[in-house]
């Protein structure tokens, strides 16, 4: 729906209880209402509860939040008069789920509902709590999201213990409004939250989720658990290929998202990850070991001066592939030493292994470490139980990140480096797509023909259809033990995918799972993950022609909606290119589902694509831009006047970045779109337009640069009118733009086009434009 008056549900001002509790849930909600930040105004509708105020029929003067028990409590009478009172969101506790009636009248001021069987909202740093949950939630810098009150209760459970906290905390239950993806792209904005943990066990719009999660993943990092609600708790690969795709982390197990919860609150965003374990005896050391190489991370050895230094500090010391036997060092001298190890410039990470010898108890070496204020550059492990308890209180008490073995530990630390490395394959700049000519118009002509006399295409049909998009069938059949299967099946939540997978015999690897659209380097970790890589290279081919026929296939996956499902079986000829083989048949459907079920991802709008001709006969190719177009993009910017990039950007950029470059041309066409302006005849981007939209898709914010040698031509006017233009048929209302307002070229131009300008609010330097995307004609 939206993330509008969701400050209404996680930090109200007033609050009104619906209905008498009626569950010990319910209850709980009251008693943590009622330790909650004193300011906290607390109203009751409908039963007498002493502390809430007196009991009302009618509703309070002010309200904000209303918490329903009763669903028969709240009818649509009581509602509205909620909603004239400033109510701008309900959490549902009650089990019942809202009626048609209550959805619908909430609907045209955008109340927004939580639930049903919602476990609820805090906000520590409010000392708001009005969760189910009998845990103490202290305050921290990761929000934390759930559809399950139950997988909630153990996290936060797990986190009071380690002393950890949360920024935000919510739960939603049944979802009848707010879902998890809306939560996420609160995340995404949020100030206070540095990292999302997000336990998701069904989804109602995965293209909603995704848009989502894609935008919460750029700026933090997200940590999910899924929880299938089918398959008795085991990993749906498609979802978890969605994920990844989304650039989320995703843990296995319970055990995992609470690692997570201590990596993203304690530990820091690294660059690099070596490791060197510290133990009190070479088995401790070996565990340490064993786990980093369980993990896939790099265990470090010690420089020359590090090692002198620290057998200085105590003569007993044994060095170790990757690891320091502490041996019988007194608490101190351990200290001392893990000080020595941190500031070895080839160590990132200490992991400190340490168990209860004679002479070295845990809680005398535990605060003697964390008196040394390295905080998270030192993971701590005390091995045992019960006396280890009380090391790892203190620990926590003073913020040293502390595990009960050392695979939580190295788990938690993989989180990180996994956050790392998926953004930078997600920004990684992918070579220009080299699609055939294809008429797809012709083709969903041939589709729409063979669908109206079955579902099952004839070979003949098949070999024509893919002819088109790069494929020629094989006269013979080819050798099986070589044949590399892509499938395009349907997920219940994702839609269509791709499935990739290489003959058992020779790929020695399970099945690849990827969604349209593709570019040549998602196609290739496609073929890597099945195997088809290493095996190709076993054989010395190449590839790279594998990966742009799965481009092509994706593409023909989004082109062409009347195919339902396919089995395409490539083997390789004598060169080692693919062909198709005649066994491979496609599906049709002659009622495909609308876009946004059937692709869980947008894909890139071909169709936005025009000529243009302009002042002085100057023509220009119109299109979207691409993540290919990264380099011609920080050329435009490279070649602009150092006072247009200024004017452009409020500042001047000396040197423009690949993850600068990344963020113009990687976009998500849900949510944003830049159009790139090529004079005819070249291949240079000479004006990128840029329109982001906010994740209600109420407004959106506009920017613009055209090259100083095309200026006066009446680009820049086209470029913003086609972005108004795109914005009203994207439904997006409102188009504004921040100028400065010594940038009169631009204000004139937005004054032109029907925009009313004004002096931004918290910037007296700059100007702020705005247009109704219905209104002027002049932007026609």
């Amino acid at each position: 729906m939206t993330i509008r008056n969701l400050d209404f549900l996680l930090r109200p001002r007033r609050i009104v209880i619906c209905g008498a509790p009626r569950t010990a849930s319910h209850r709980q909600i009251l008693a943590n209402l009622e330790r909650s930040k004193p300011v906290l105004q607390r109203y009751t509708l409908g039963f007498d509860r002493e502390g809430w105020g007196s009991a009302q029929a009618d509703t309070p003067p002010i309200v904000e939040l209303g918490i329903v028990f009763e669903p028969d409590s709240l009818p649509v009478a009581t509602l509205g008069r909620l909603i004239e009172s400033g109510c701008r969101a309900l959490l549902w506790g009650a089990d019942e789920a809202p009626s048609q009636a209550v959805l619908e009248a909430a609907r045209p001021q955008r109340v927004r509902i939580l639930g049903p069987r919602s476990g609820g909202v805090a906000w520590p740093g409010l000392a708001l709590n009005a969760t189910t949950y009998e845990q103490p939630i202290g305050k921290g810098r990761v929000a934390l999201i759930a559809q399950s009150s139950s997988v909630a209760a153990a996290a936060l459970d797990w986190a009071a213990g380690r002393e950890l906290g949360f920024s935000w905390v919510a739960v939603t239950g049944g979802e009848a409004d707010v879902d998890i993806g809306d939560l996420l792209d609160t995340a995404a904005v949020d100030p206070i939250s540095h990292a999302v943990v997000l336990q998701m066990s069904r989804l109602k719009s995965a293209r909603k989720f995704m848009s989502a999660a894609r935008a919460c993943a750029r700026n933090k990092p997200v940590l999910v658990l899924q929880t299938p609600p089918h398959g008795i708790g085991l990993r749906d690969p498609v979802r978890s290929a969605a994920l990844q795709r989304a650039g989320l982390i995703e843990c296995e197990v319970l055990g995992g998202l609470f690692d997570g919860i201590a990596a993203l609150e304690r530990l820091p965003n690294q660059q690099r990850f070596r490791v060197i374990v510290a133990g009190n005896g070479a088995g401790v050391c070996a565990l340490g070991l064993a786990a980093i190489g369980r993990h896939g991370l790099q265990y470090t050895d010690l420089a020359a001066s590090s090692r002198t230094a620290i057998s200085g500090i105590f003569a007993g010391t044994r060095f170790l592939a990757g690891s320091v036997d502490l041996c019988g060092a007194p608490p101190e001298s351990i200290a001392r030493i893990v000080r020595a190890l941190s500031e070895d410039p080839g160590v990132d990470s200490v992991l400190l292994m340490h168990s209860p010898r004679a002479g070295q108890p845990h809680d005398q070496t535990a605060q003697a470490v964390a008196g040394l204020g390295l905080g998270a550059r030192v993971l701590t492990v005390w091995l045992g139980l019960e006396t280890a308890l009380q090391a790892r209180a203190y620990s926590s008490e003073m913020t040293v990140p502390t595990f009960a073995s050392a695979d939580e530990a190295m788990r938690a630390l993989r989180y990180r480096q996994q956050y790392r490395s998926t953004q930078e394959l997600l920004m990684q700049t992918p070579p220009p797509l080299d699609l055939p000519q294809i008429d797809r118009e012709k083709i969903s002509g041939l589709l729409a023909a063979a669908a109206r006399h079955g579902t099952a295409m004839e070979p003949a049909l098949t070999a024509e259809v893919m002819s088109h998009y790069g494929l020629s069938m094989a006269a013979d059949k080819a050798d099986s033990t070589l044949v590399v299967e892509v499938a395009i099946l349907r997920h219940e939540e994702f839609g269509q995918y791709l499935r990739v997978r290489g003959s058992a015999l020779w790929s020695g690897r399970g099945a690849a799972h990827g969604f349209a659209p593709l570019d040549p380097l998602l196609a290739r970790r496609l073929l890597e993950e099945a195997g088809v890589v290493a095996a190709m290279a076993r054989r010395g081919w190449d590839a790279a022609a594998y990966a742009a026929v799965l481009v092509h296939i994706g593409q023909m996956l989004v082109d062409q909606p009347a195919i339902a499902n396919a089995v395409l079986r490539l083997a390789p000829d004598a060169r080692g290119l693919p062909i198709l083989l005649p066994d491979s048949t496609l599906t049709l459907t002659d009622a495909p589902e609308p876009p946004r079920r059937r692709l869980a991802l947008a894909p890139y709008p071909a169709d936005l694509a025009q000529g243009v001709t302009l002042k002085q006969g100057r023509e220009f190719h119109i299109r979207v831009v691409r993540p290919a177009d990264e380099t011609a993009v920080i050329r435009l910017l490279e070649r602009s006047d150092p006072e247009n990039i200024r004017l452009r950007f409020f500042g001047y950029i000396r040197q423009f970045s690949h993850a600068m470059a990344a963020r113009l041309t990687q976009l998500d066409y849900d949510r944003e779109i830049a159009f790139v302006a090529i004079p005819r005849g070249t291949a240079r981007i000479v004006a990128l337009a840029h329109l982001i939209a906010d994740p209600d898709a109420g407004s959106a914010e506009f920017s613009l640069l055209v090259h100083q040698d095309f200026a006066r031509v009446g680009l820049g006017r086209f470029l913003l009118g086609e972005l108004v233009r795109h914005g009203r048929r994207q439904g997006i209302h409102t188009v504004f733009g921040e100028i400065l307002a010594e940038n009169w070229p631009m204000l004139s131009l937005a004054r032109a086009l029907g925009f009313t300008v004004r002096h931004a609010r918290h910037d007296p330097g700059s100007m702020h434009a705005e247009i109704q995307t219905g209104a002027p004609a002049h932007v026609q």
